[in-house]
């Protein structure tokens, strides 16, 4: 594994796999956990649970892409190969940062609303023309519930504004 600092990661060790044989391998990983759980089953019976912990140094992991591959280098004497079939891949994602955008005039102010998620950073910004952003609002941490950032000095003209979430 590689996480976003491009830092590796070996959490397992190998497990024999027997050729001709039926296996089904659960992964799970609950974003920011520094855990990632991985059961193999062999033939419908529970072969093998392997919980694994990252390495101190092992930071800002998330799942962007997941790869299922055949490996052969004659060099080191070892390979993989894979023949068989994938099916139900499920893939769970969490909510999006920013949940149910509105945005209104109250007494000469122009206030956004959203539903923020808690562990993340709101920032309002504004923009006359795409091209540069404004930070309007102090930099907020959401609390999973309805979050209000206020333009306090809007502009007279035309404006567009954009709910900033991010990680702190």
């Amino acid at each position: 594994m590689t996480d976003t600092n491009s830092t590796f990661d070996f959490v397992y060790d190998t497990v024999p796999l027997e050729p001709g044989v039926l296996y089904h391998v659960v992964l799970a990983q609950a974003a920011g956990a520094p855990m990632l759980r991985a059961e193999v089953f062999m033939n419908g019976q529970l072969y093998t649970a392997l919980p694994g912990s990252f390495s101190t140094n092992f930071t800002d992991f998330r799942v962007d892409a997941i790869s299922i591959s055949s490996y052969h280098d004659p060099g080191s004497g070892g390979s993989i190969l894979a023949h068989g079939v994938v099916d139900n891949l499920i893939v769970t994602t969490p909510p999006p940062p920013v949940q149910n955008l509105s945005g209104a005039w109250s007494n000469n102010i122009w206030q956004a609303r959203c539903i923020s998620r808690s562990n993340w950073l709101y920032t309002l910004q504004r923009t006359a023309d795409f091209q540069s952003w404004t930070d309007v609002s102090t930099a907020t941490t959401g609390n999973a519930t309805n979050l209000l950032l206020p333009d306090a000095n809007p502009p007279a003209g035309t404006a567009f504004y954009r709910m900033k979430a991010e990680r702190p």
